[in-house]
């Protein structure tokens, strides 16, 4: 996503949390190869698709995966543990 490619990927919750399936990536049931070759097919044969996607992923990379604010958020937390033990 970070770097523009489109995800085609298994509809499983943890892709869910990143993805909908709506305009940003194609979801297909992890059991059913056929729908993940026709989500494959449909990925490399819409450009349209593809290049919706891209700015719409790439904002989501930055809200939620931007790698200096995550480390603050986890310093924090690590901290806050520290501290707690201590007590």
């Amino acid at each position: 996503m970070a770097s523009g490619l489109f995800p085609v990927v298994s509809d499983i919750p943890g892709n869910r949390e990143w993805l909908t399936g709506h305009g940003d990536s194609l979801l297909f049931d992890p059991t059913d190869e056929r729908q993940l070759a026709n989500c494959l097919q449909a990925a490399i044969q819409d450009d349209g698709l593809r290049q919706r996607a891209i700015p719409v992923n790439l904002q989501q990379v930055k809200l939620r995966a931007e790698r200096e604010k995550n480390l603050a958020v986890l310093s924090k937390s690590y901290w806050a543990l520290i501290d707690a033990f201590k007590r």
